[in-house]
Parts: structure tokens; sequence; C-alpha cells
């Protein structure tokens, strides 16, 4: 019965069976928008969308100021780019993409191919 569940599962909504995640890795800063050394870092927030430059209509946030990767769970994509930047965020909720600050980071482009379809279900077999 267990085994049935799951299949169920996969076959009625097939987002939960391929979703796709990213692994995103960058340096800590060690200053602030005006060059003064960083002592309020908070953490992070990926941002991510389906136009290059954005706009970037998805976020993750990283609690975590000495975070230096994280993994996202983009949902079910199939034959798409997404387009990623990280910034940073204080204390007090300023990011450093905020009118005047310093911008996000850099841009990343991943591309996700097409998903392959399920398997076959009913699979019997007869000894000859």
């Amino acid at each position: 019965m267990r085994y049935f569940l799951i299949m169920v599962l996969v076959l009625v909504f097939p987002s939960l069976a391929f979703s796709s995640s990213v692994t995103l890795n960058w340096n800590v800063p060690t200053t602030s928008c005006d060059g003064s050394p960083v002592d309020d870092l908070a953490g992070y927030v990926v941002l991510w969308g389906t136009t290059p430059g954005g706009p970037y209509l998805n976020q993750h946030n990283v609690d975590d100021p000495q975070a230096t990767s994280v993994s996202v769970n983009v949902g079910s994509v199939e034959n798409v780019t997404l387009y990623f930047v990280t910034v940073s965020v204080d204390n007090s909720g300023n990011r450093s993409n905020d009118n005047g600050g310093c911008g996000p980071s850099n841009e990343v482009a991943i591309s996700f191919g097409a998903v392959p379809p399920s398997p076959p279900t009913g699979l019997t077999g007869v000894a000859q």
C-alpha cells in the first residue's frame, strides 16, 4: 500500500517528483557599499527569474551572515534558463541593491534541460 501511494503522488503531482535545486556559492563581503568594514551583516537574499538582468520575481532568504553557499529549490523547471543574483542584508534590513547601495552580486545563468517522462506502470511478466 505504501508503494502504491508514492506512485500515485508521483503520477498526480509530477512537480513533486521533478523538483530542481541549485547550489550557489559566494564570498562573504568584507566592506560595506561605502568602503568601510562590514560590522552589521545579517545575511543574504538570493533572487532569481527568467529574464537576464531581472526582474527577479523569486527569492530565498539566508539568515546566516557567515554562509558562503546555499541550495535553493526552484520548483519544477524544464527547458528554461534561470538567472540568479545575491544581495547582502544588514541588521536594519538594508539591502546592497537598495537605492544608494552598490547593487547585487554578479548574475549567474543556470539552464535546465528537459524533464524525462515517468516510467511505464503496471509491468507484468509471464514465464515461457
